[in-house]
């Protein structure tokens, strides 16, 4: 057991997630994954990062095989105990990409008008099923953005992608995302 307090001691800073997500600095952040096999945490800060970002499905562009999504982003790092929480432009790059389908749902698909379903909440990313399965023979599986009311943006990548989270300083979130 001693050795175990003493490795819990060590690791803290790991174990503490909000001691170690949270900051006073206001500065843009640029976090983007490492090599696997970090990829499960790393998306673990991602989703914090990005939790209930905003965005149009207008904007995200698959450019050969980058993904781009052009985002408003609330700066969960920062948020204080008042109930401040600040907003910020920023862009999420995925790659490679094979392709994106969209899963849209909600009062306004379901009667036909689409035109009003163009905005996009984030509110969890995860890895579909089938990046995880074995026993896949393309060597490819899902990135999963799920959105509010169920709405998803499934992302086909392969085994081995990364991803890079650029906050846009100096932009102010209302000029990038309308």
């Amino acid at each position: 057991m001693k050795g175990s307090s003493a490795l819990k001691a060590h690791l803290k800073h790991l174990l503490d997630f909000r001691s170690y997500f949270q900051t006073t600095s206001t500065d843009p952040i640029e976090f983007s994954s490492r090599p696997p096999p970090n990829l499960v945490h790393d998306l673990y800060y991602l989703s914090s990062y990005i939790h209930d970002a905003e965005f149009h499905i207008e904007q995200v562009q698959l450019r050969g095989n980058r993904l781009h999504i052009p985002m408003k982003r609330c700066r969960w790092e920062l948020y204080d105990v008042a109930g401040n929480l600040e907003t910020i432009s920023s862009r999420l790059t995925i790659r490679p990409v094979d392709s994106i389908t969209w899963e849209l749902k909600g009062p306004d698909v379901s009667t036909g008008n689409l035109s009003q379903a163009t905005k996009f909440i984030i509110n969890r990313i995860f890895m579909g099923e089938s990046y995880w399965d074995e026993a896949s023979t393309t060597g490819l599986g899902e990135l999963i953005l799920g959105g509010h009311l169920h709405s998803k943006l499934h992302i086909v990548v392969p085994d081995l992608f990364d991803f890079r989270l650029t906050d846009m300083a100096g932009r102010k979130a209302s000029k990038w995302v309308q």
